[in-house]
C-alpha cells in the first residue's frame, strides 16, 4: 500500500489541477480509509481533493466521516425472563447514557389506553434505573461493542437486580 500511495502522491505533485491529480488523490484517501484505517489522515487527504472529477465523492466521504450517527437496536426479541443485549454503534459521538427502565407491560397498555395523550414509558417505570456510559470510540470510526455494559454487568451480578422484566 506504502508504494501505491507514493506513487499517487508523485502523480498530484507532478500534475497538480488535473483529472488526473484528482483521481490519485482521492485513491490516496480511499486507501487511506478502508485499506488502512487510517481514518483521521483519510479524511486530510479527501479535503486534498477539491477540484476534478472526485471532488463531489470526497465531498460525500467528508460528510460521511464527520457525520454523527447513532443506532441502538436488540438481534432479537427477548423473553420476560432473559436478559436483553443491546447493540449501540455510533460515529462521532464521545459517549452516550443509556437508561434502562423496568416496565410492567399489564400496568403500561392499561394507563396507554385509559391515558391516549400520554406517549412512552417514561410515567411508568419504576424508580430504579441503570446508567452506562459507553465510551472509547475514535473520532470518524463506527464503533459498537455489540451489547450493552449493563447486559454483561447484570450477567456478573454486578447490578444488584434480579435479573427479571428489562
Amino acid at each position: 500500500m506504502d508504494e501505491a500511495i507514493a506513487a499517487w502522491r508523485r502523480i498530484v505533485s507532478k500534475y497538480p489541477d488535473t483529472d488526473d491529480a484528482s483521481q490519485a488523490q482521492y485513491a490516496i484517501a480511499k486507501t487511506l480509509e478502508t485499506k488502512l484505517g487510517k481514518l483521521e489522515d483519510a479524511l486530510e487527504e479527501y479535503r486534498k481533493t477539491a477540484k476534478g472529477s472526485r471532488a463531489a465523492d470526497a465531498q460525500q466521504a467528508i460528510a460521511r466521516l464527520t457525520a454523527t450517527s447513532m443506532t441502538v437496536a436488540t438481534e432479537r426479541v427477548f423473553r420476560s425472563d432473559e436478559m436483553p443485549k443491546l447493540k449501540l454503534v455510533s460515529r462521532n459521538v464521545e459517549s452516550v447514557t443509556v437508561r434502562a427502565y423496568k416496565v410492567d407491560m399489564q400496568t403500561y397498555f392499561r394507563k396507554m389506553h385509559l391515558c391516549p395523550g400520554r406517549r412512552g414509558a417514561r410515567h411508568l417505570a419504576d424508580r430504579s434505573r441503570h446508567d452506562v456510559r459507553v465510551q472509547g470510540a475514535r473520532l470518524h470510526e463506527a464503533s459498537g461493542d455489540g451489547e450493552s455494559r449493563r447486559g454483561a454487568a447484570a450477567r456478573r451480578g454486578e447490578d444488584g437486580r434480579d435479573g427479571g422484566h428489562h
